[in-house]
């Protein structure tokens, strides 16, 4: 070979040598990894679901088609956010299948990972992880960022399941996860359209898109092939309480099935959420079908049905159901498409701006058929406090107009009861926080706001700070009209409790926010000295004088039910024997009313912690 040669080899050698050289020096960084759970995650709908990372519930598989079942173990609209200061980002994640790519979507979206950041009040695209093998892959985001604390959000594949996700920082670089949105979401039912067929990541599918152009979590329940408009999926959908319905089927249906299935489809959601906006999307107008006729005529009809649909609906006094026209949806130039019928990032970003004005006066008209909801915080340290007023939150979380949210603060990691089987640390952390969204459930409240602080730490000056801080931050969002937290006593006398107390009743004091700062308590009338005794407890729980309990809520049975319920998720915790123990001192104690001592209040007796 001559010299010539050889140096034009090497000069083309050059940019993948330093390409490698730059890899090598990330993968010298000792990175921290953190976990991703499903309470921090953002587009997923239950909770009680079989694997961390599916869309549908658990209890679902015997009542659906094996097809959408399977489909519903996709990630496809989950993402996580977290704020760190870090330079590098890492993710490893392990899917559950073994197909990464589908012949016309490539692996980035089918079973990828990909990165945004805020940044002056906007999400842009940071990077994304190629998945290269099953089921494990270990990929470096983006790295050499500039130093400084910023907001991300990490989209989880689109077409693939995940059983497991992690995400790494170099060692020294500060990181939290975010809790999942508070923000009633807006649920999409579809196809694989919907499910995002075929983006190139997921952070591209229309559904996506939206959801960081709203500022709103979107739940994509789209199914690839399967958007067949069932009763057993309706009655799924039925479940959630969201902002705003889109349902976007059409594809999957024939035109007789339109006209046969859709108005079941509605009817379900509607006789559950007669308050919820319902958007109905028309089938897209395929590029191709100028050559098509039969196609043409089919998607003609099945619009045809749709709109008579709607307009029954509108006739009849349904006032918040709207319909999108699909005309404008793809465009007209036969460029929005990857075949002829899943967009492309061109297709999906002309679906998400067709799309958009809808939705936002879909939100709007929910804010309105709602009325101002009243907004209900309470704050508590460990998964499981909660019980202790458990009838209370049943009590508010079952009326309509009032939305209960559940802050808990340190992680229970160290909570750990011999009968339970799992030891104190990370693995028994994400087994309560898992069973407080179950036990949220139960009372009807929106998932909890978790903080993840150290588990019996809380007495550190920096965490203090960061609790406070954080509650602030959380406060400011949801602006409640009513806050309990634990009394001053902390129930029995448990430090964390204690210290939840403290910092909630500063945040308050400090002003800006409600006054209306209740403490949950036990009244000494029923808590007598003979039943502390009587039941054995290391710390001796301390009962509050009556006179000072002017707040008291009357629950009904049902409520109280709800409350055992919930009680009965937290299995790492509490024994068949001790949960009926509990309920049982619950009744004795309360009777039927949760007793509250109000922060600010003027000796008079009240009976709804919004009253004035």
């Amino acid at each position: 070979m001559s010299i010539a040669r050889l140096l034009l080899l090497l000069v083309a050698m050059a940019p993948s040598a330093a390409f490698a050289q730059e890899d090598d020096a990330s993968e010298s960084i000792a990175f921290r990894w953190q976990t991703v759970t499903p309470a921090v995650l953002d587009g997923q709908g239950w909770t009680d679901t079989a694997s961390p990372f599916d869309r549908f519930p658990g209890r679902a598989s015997s009542d659906l088609r094996d097809p959408v079942w399977h489909l519903s173990r996709n990630s496809t609209g989950m993402s996580v956010r977290f704020t760190s200061d870090a330079t590098h980002v890492r993710v490893r994640w392990t899917v559950t299948q073994d197909r990464l790519a589908l012949p016309h979507m490539p692996a980035t979206g089918v079973s990828g990972l990909d990165l945004y950041a805020r940044d002056e009040g906007a999400w842009y695209f940071v990077g994304g992880a190629r998945p290269t093998e099953s089921p494990t892959n270990d990929a470096e985001v983006i790295a050499g960022m500039t130093p400084g604390p910023r907001e991300f959000k990490l989209y989880l594949p689109l077409y693939n399941g995940v059983s497991r996700l992690e995400v790494g920082v170099p060692e020294g670089a500060s990181f939290r996860f975010e809790p999942r949105s508070g923000a009633r979401p807006v649920v999409v039912y579809g196809t694989s359209i919907t499910q995002g067929c075929c983006a190139s990541r997921p952070g591209m599918a229309y559904t996506a898109i939206l959801e960081r152009r709203l500022g709103v979590p979107f739940i994509n329940l789209g199914f690839s092939g399967n958007g067949k408009a069932e009763p057993e999926v309706a009655r799924l959908l039925a479940e959630l309480d969201p902002a705003a319905y889109v349902l976007d089927p059409l594809p999957n249906l024939k035109p007789d099935e339109v006209a046969e299935r859709m108005p079941g489809l509605i009817e379900t959601i509607r006789a559950a959420r007669p308050r919820t906006p319902i958007v109905l999307v028309e089938h897209l107008i395929y590029p191709n079908t100028r050559f098509r006729p039969v196609k043409a005529s089919d998607i003609a009809t099945s619009n045809a049905h749709l709109r008579r649909i709607h307009e029954a609906r509108r006739a009849a006094g349904d006032t918040l159901i709207t319909l999108v026209p699909s005309s404008d949806l793809l465009g007209t130039d036969g460029d929005g498409t990857v075949d002829d019928s899943h967009p492309t990032e061109l297709g999906f970003g002309r679906m998400a701006d067709g799309l958009e004005p809808y939705i936002r006066q879909a939100l709007a008209s929910s804010s309105q058929s709602r009325g101002a909801a009243r907004k209900l915080l309470a704050v508590f340290a460990h998964p499981d406090d909660e019980t202790m007023a458990g009838p209370l939150l049943a009590h508010y979380g079952r009326q309509p107009d009032v939305e209960v949210h559940l802050v808990i603060a340190p992680s229970g990691a160290r909570g750990a009861a011999p009968f339970s089987g799992i030891p104190a640390g990370p693995k028994l952390a994400v087994a309560r926080e898992e069973e407080a969204a179950r036990a949220a459930r139960e009372l009807g409240a929106r998932p909890p706001i978790l903080y993840g602080l150290p588990d019996g730490g809380l007495h550190d000056m920096k965490v203090l700070v960061e609790l406070a801080e954080r509650l602030k931050q959380t406060i400011g969002e949801i602006e409640p009209d009513a806050i309990v937290t634990w009394g001053p006593e902390g129930g029995y006398g448990h430090a964390d409790h204690r210290l939840v107390s403290a910092v909630v009743t500063q945040v308050v004091q400090a002003g800006g926010v409600t006054d209306r700062l209740y403490y949950a308590a036990l009244p000494a009338s029923g808590l007598t000295p003979e039943l502390v005794a009587s039941l054995n407890f290391p710390a001796p729980f301390r009962p509050t004088d009556d006179a000072h309990l002017t707040m008291r809520v009357p629950y009904t049975a049902d409520d109280a039910k709800r409350a055992r319920a919930a009680l009965a998720c937290h299995v790492t915790q509490f024994t068949p024997q001790t949960m009926d123990v509990i309920s049982a001192l619950t009744e004795r104690v309360n009777g039927n009313t949760a007793y509250l001592r109000p922060w600010a209040g003027d000796g008079r007796q009240r009976t709804d912690i919004f009253q004035p």
